[in-house]
């Protein structure tokens, strides 16, 4: 199942899901082997996340233009939509987590996360 609850009762998806529908929609010609690299994760474990995904009918596997024994990975409409449902319900989150800090500290906090960011 591609869903998560939240302690908010969101349905969200789950980080891996979430990454992977955006990695082949952002990607140029996605590949199973491009995504695994992308996840640091195998092959064969970047096929079954594939394959769940497809059975549920946020992406398909087409034969790739060129060689046909490549696959290229697409989302789907279904896929697409999710995507955006879960982009609002984790920003109106967001919003709700983040209220209750002041602009003092949500400044503090911006600063930590671009001091992470930069070693990453």
């Amino acid at each position: 199942m591609y869903k998560l609850k939240s302690r908010k009762g969101l349905d969200l998806l789950s980080f891996l899901h979430a990454e992977t529908l955006r990695f082949i929609e952002e990607t140029d010609n996605p590949t199973n082997s491009k995504l695994a690299k992308h996840l640091c994760i195998s092959k064969p474990s970047a096929t079954s996340l594939l394959d769940n995904l497809e059975r549920q009918k946020l992406i398909r596997r087409l034969a790739a233009p060129v060689d046909k024994r490549k696959k290229i990975i697409d989302v789907t409409i279904n896929g697409t939509g999710l995507i955006k449902s879960n982009t609002i319900q984790i920003n109106r989150a967001a919003k709700e987590i983040f209220n209750n800090l002041n602009v003092t500290e949500k400044k503090a906090l911006i600063n930590i996360y671009k001091k992470i960011l930069k070693n990453i």
